[in-house]
């Protein structure tokens, strides 16, 4: 994947940045792979910081990067009984499994130490655009199916992902940090 980032150069012309972006994966999850793509922690003016490896920003701070979700991601992640509902307000068939107690991995270094296709909560709004493929946001309510085309904003509450399709899918997240809210993760 390559990261393009416009400026200016000395002489006030526009000019861009292009820099290929390495994915993050994790062993824990073969086929998953996260795409840094920009970040910062305190308002980006007119420069870009290097990508950065921590996926939840600081409160004012801004997360841009790419996800790959294989097919069968998140199949152990869920809310048990949870109806799914896709982005158009429809229900479908089937609820998310519970993933087992005590269930862990070993993410890379630098990410946080939790499974990511568990359910989680961070202190974040992530707006997400689904670029291809299709993925299933799971809730503790209900779950909502999302395809190319669709925009997710996901207000730091309990949630999964988890990929039923045949493909990949990739969707590229803009994340930003917010004050913690003290509700347990």
């Amino acid at each position: 994947m390559n990261r393009v980032i416009t400026a200016v150069t000395s002489t006030g012309q526009s000019t861009a940045q292009v820099a290929s972006v390495a994915a993050i994966e994790s062993p824990a999850v073969p086929g998953y792979a996260r795409y840094p793509v920009a970040g910062w922690d305190a308002g980006p003016g007119h420069g870009i910081d290097a990508p950065d490896a921590r996926t939840i920003p600081d409160p004012g701070g801004v997360r841009v990067f790419t996800c790959v979700f294989p097919p069968g991601f998140g199949h152990t992640a869920g809310a048990a009984g949870a109806t799914p509902a896709d982005a158009s307000g429809g229900t479908t068939a089937g609820a998310a499994s519970v993933p087992p107690a005590g269930a862990a991995s070993v993410p890379p270094a630098g990410l946080p130490q939790r499974d990511p296709t568990a359910m989680h909560r961070t202190d974040s709004v992530d707006i997400g655009f689904v670029m291809s493929g299709q993925i299933t946001l799971v809730l503790e309510a209900c779950e909502v199916v999302l395809t190319a085309g669709d925009v997710v904003v996901q207000n730091g509450t309990v949630h999964a992902w988890r990929n039923d399709g045949p493909g990949d899918c990739v969707v590229g997240f803009v994340v930003h940090g917010v004050a913690p809210t003290g509700v347990a993760a």
